[in-house]
């Protein structure tokens, strides 16, 4: 379908810039067509080019001239179609300038660092999509209308975890209790009582036999799936404890609170290991990383913080976000994590270098959760 995988189009005076690019795209097998400006182009040839690439890159810089800007646009013009799913149209900035408001709509790949991550990023847009490849989707039976209200929570749903036999899961609510749940049939197998206030975060036990719960009472409970019965009650924070995650070896925790601070605790014994202090705002979000050894928290002061868990030293900010952060996920890769935010966005970013990879999802609300 496609000549050429990737089109570059750039500025004469990026020239040695783009040629070094193209060349690594050659080595990771990509078709790269070069669209040198020269005095006189031949517009026909470019455009036939241009159709027969699957993805159209523009070299943003400041050397590029307001005719080149012009060209650019109607290029772009030309390769959005949104009935195209093959095709890509990716801008990539390599230094400041002023961009058309055409184009500053499109999201763009930051190359002003030529780092790595900004790398990889582009090779994988460019890379073909196969849709020969993908599997049939199998045959499944009609949706099932589930009355989840039949021994259902009277008050709003703060929290939701699935079990790790994908079979049943756990609700948080407002009424101050949990709810075990059977996904298939929609019933409630079983009701949590003990919090004193609602219920905010709720994480499963790797085991799957536990539960752990954190609540606007300032306390976190340890719960026995099986019988319903609370094993502990975890005190220590000084304010509403929004967020709770199992370390991955099962013997510790996290919890983050409307005091400011995460705390790491002792699961057989109850006891608060350290306390982890430097955010400015509620913390409302924790992830312990897949290594175990760290931690991100998502805060009210607007930004993320990586910590390390056996020092408790702050690893590394992220700012970025104009809005308090309530969300985050670290990707099973361990390299980047996602956020979400009051000010109506999700953030993709590098954990290693703390820079943002995609700083423009736009949901159109606050993400409570990602």
């Amino acid at each position: 379908m496609f000549d050429y995988d990737v089109f570059l189009s750039y500025s004469t005076k990026d020239t040695a810039t783009v040629q070094e690019l193209a060349e690594r795209l050659h080595k990771e097998g990509l078709r790269v067509w070069d669209q040198a400006p020269t005095p006189s182009p031949e517009v026909h040839e470019v455009e036939s080019a241009l159709r027969r690439s699957r993805a159209l890159v523009l070299v943003m810089s400041a050397n590029v001239s307001d005719t080149e800007w012009a060209d650019w646009e109607r290029n772009a013009a030309l390769f959005r179609d949104p009935a195209d799913k093959q095709c890509r149209f990716l801008p990539l900035l390599l230094q400041d300038c002023d961009i058309p408001e055409t184009l500053r709509r499109y999201d763009y790949i930051d190359w002003r660092n030529q780092d790595n991550a900004a790398y990889r990023e582009l090779v994988e847009a460019c890379l073909p999509i196969s849709l020969e490849a993908q599997p049939a989707m199998p045959d499944l039976p009609p949706p099932a209308t589930l009355d989840w209200r039949q021994g259902g929570h009277v008050g709003a749903v703060r929290s939701l975890a699935l079990h790790p036999d994908g079979k049943r899961l756990v609700s948080g609510s407002g009424d101050k209790t949990l709810k075990l749940w059977d996904i298939a049939s929609g019933q409630c197998l079983r009701t949590f009582e003990g919090h004193t206030e609602r219920v905010y975060s709720v994480c499963v036990h790797p085991d799957g036999e536990r539960m752990v719960s954190g609540s606007y009472d300032n306390t976190l409970k340890l719960w026995d799936i099986a019988s319903g019965q609370c094993l502990r009650t975890f005190e220590g924070h000084t304010g509403e404890v929004f967020s709770v995650c199992v370390h991955p070896d099962g013997e510790r925790m996290v919890s983050g609170s409307e005091d400011n601070t995460l705390k790491l605790w002792d699961i057989a014994s109850g006891q608060c290991l350290r306390t982890f202090e430097g955010h400015t705002g509620t913390v409302w979000s924790v992830c312990v990383h897949p290594d175990g050894e760290r931690m991100v928290s998502g805060s009210g002061d607007k930004t993320l913080k990586l910590w390390d868990i056996a020092s408790g030293q702050c690893l590394r900010t992220f700012e970025g976000h104009t809005g308090e952060v309530y969300s985050v996920c670290v990707h099973p890769d361990g390299e980047r994590m996602v956020s979400g935010s009051e000010d109506n966005t999700l953030k993709l970013w590098d954990i290693a270098s703390g820079q943002c990879l995609r700083p423009k999802f736009r949901p159109n609300r606050p993400l409570f959760v990602v």
